[in-house]
């Protein structure tokens, strides 16, 4: 699947994409938020074409990040969470038209339900006022069969200048 220029919204949902064809998908997206410093978030959508949200607080993940602003002040570190109600990964952009942030996740099994499914991750992002890159890992603890996905910004809206998503046998 792939799509350019997905205009801004609350919440964007890609369903239907994940099967028991592939053991491994790939996403590879530019996205970008509506305001500065807003950070980046996805769940899982499960049953027939990703139906169904899956907001639990089964979600772990942990990410590390380093960063530069525009008066040359870095900032680096690690954050995550265990019984999260979804998955983060770095930052979104600050809405301008050239501040897209991109990055890349590996989902491994996503529809399989004898282990849990697991995710690896790093996004590059930048806006006016920093540039930075994080990378990160997760996974569920429920074993829910993840079908769908949702993308969404930490507050605001999320869009996507284009996404793409692969399937790996």
């Amino acid at each position: 699947y792939e799509a350019d220029d997905v205009s801004a919204a609350s919440e964007i949902n890609f369903n239907g994409y994940f099967n028991d064809n592939y053991k491994v998908y790939k996403i590879f997206g530019c996205h970008t938020g509506t305001s500065g410093g807003n950070s980046f978030h996805f769940r899982v959508r499960t049953g027939t074409n990703g139906a169904t949200e899956n907001s639990t607080s089964d979600y772990w993940y942990a990410f590390g990040y380093n960063s530069r602003n525009s008066s040359g002040s870095s900032q680096n570190g690690f954050t995550g969470s265990q019984n999260a109600n979804n998955w983060r990964l770095g930052w979104c952009g600050d809405g301008g038209t050239t501040n897209h942030n991109t990055f890349d996740l590996t989902f491994y099994e996503p529809t399989g339900t004898d282990q849990r499914m697991v995710w690896t991750g790093n996004s590059a992002m930048w806006d006016a006022a920093y540039a930075g890159f994080a990378m990160g890992a997760g996974h569920l603890v429920d074993n829910q069969q993840m079908t769908g996905i949702k993308f969404f910004a930490g507050s605001g809206n999320i869009g996507f200048k284009w996404i793409k998503i692969y399937g790996m046998k």
